[in-house]
C-alpha cells in the first residue's frame, strides 16, 4: 500500500474543477450519478451486472472456501497457504497475458472467453474429492488458471470503464461498482452460510459456482 501511495503522489495531471459549483454534491448524489452513468452506458451496464453477479455468488466462495478445504477436505493450513499462493502466481500470469489475449481475439471476444473460462474452472472446487492427488490437482488448477483468466478479464473490464466513461463521472461510476459489490458479497456469504448449515459446504459451493456461470452469459446478450 505504501508503494501504491507513492505512485499516486507521482501523478502530475491536474483535474479541472468548477471554482464555485452551484450545487454542492453529497455522498448520495455522487453515488446516484455514478450508478446512473453505469446503467445508461450500453458497454458499462453489462459489466455492472457481471460485477453484481460475481459479488453475490463470490460471497459463497469467500465465505466457505477455507472451511471447505480445512474441515470438509481435511487439508492442512500449510497446504491451504500453498494453494492460495498458486492463485497469486496465476493472477500475475493473467496480468502479463491480458494484452496478448486481447490482441489475438479482440477485446470483446477476449473478455467473454476469459470470464467464461475463469468461471467454468471454478467447478473444480466442489468437484474436488477422492484421492489426495485429485483434490490437490483440482484445487491447484483452479487457483492457478482460474485466477489467471479472471484477473485478465478484470484488467480489460477496468480499462474499458476508464476509457469510455467521461472523466466527470468516472470516479463515481467506479464507486458504484464498489458499493454494489460491498452490499452483495456479504449477502451472498450469509446465504451461503445458511445453506452450508442446513446442508453442507459443498452444496453451497455448487450453488455459488453454478450461479457464477450466469456472469459470462450477460456479456453475450
Amino acid at each position: 500500500y505504501v508503494v501504491s501511495a507513492l505512485f499516486l503522489f507521482s501523478i502530475r495531471a491536474r483535474e479541472t474543477l468548477s471554482p464555485h459549483p452551484e450545487v454542492r454534491p453529497t455522498l448520495v448524489s455522487d453515488l446516484v450519478l455514478g450508478l446512473r452513468a453505469c446503467w445508461r452506458h450500453e458497454l458499462i451496464r453489462p459489466l455492472f451486472l457481471v460485477a453484481a453477479i460475481e459479488a453475490f455468488f463470490g460471497g459463497f466462495f469467500y465465505g466457505l472456501y477455507m472451511i471447505f478445504l480445512l474441515q470438509t477436505l481435511g487439508l492442512s493450513a500449510s497446504v491451504y497457504g500453498i494453494l492460495v499462493g498458486l492463485g497469486g502466481i496465476g493472477a500475475l500470469g493473467g496480468a502479463l497475458a491480458a494484452r496478448w489475449v486481447a490482441g489475438r481475439l479482440g477485446l470483446g471476444p477476449a473478455m467473454i472467453v476469459l470470464l467464461a473460462g475463469g468461471q467454468a474452472l471454478a467447478l473444480l472446487i466442489p468437484l474436488a474429492g477422492g484421492p489426495e492427488w485429485r483434490v490437490l490437482g483440482f484445487l491447484g488448477a483452479h487457483q492457478l488458471f482460474s485466477d489467471a483468466l479472471i484477473v485478465a478479464f478484470l484488467i480489460h473490464a477496468m480499462s474499458l470503464r476508464q476509457t469510455v466513461l467521461p472523466q466527470a463521472v468516472r470516479g463515481r461510476a467506479n464507486a458504484g461498482f464498489h458499493v454494489a459489490a460491498g452490499i452483495l458479497l456479504p449477502v451472498g456469504a450469509v446465504i451461503a452460510g445458511q445453506v452450508a448449515t442446513i446442508g453442507e459446504p459443498r452444496t453451497a459451493l455448487w450453488i455459488g459456482v453454478v450461479g457464477g456461470l450466469l456472469a459470462p452469459l450477460i456479456l453475450l446478450l
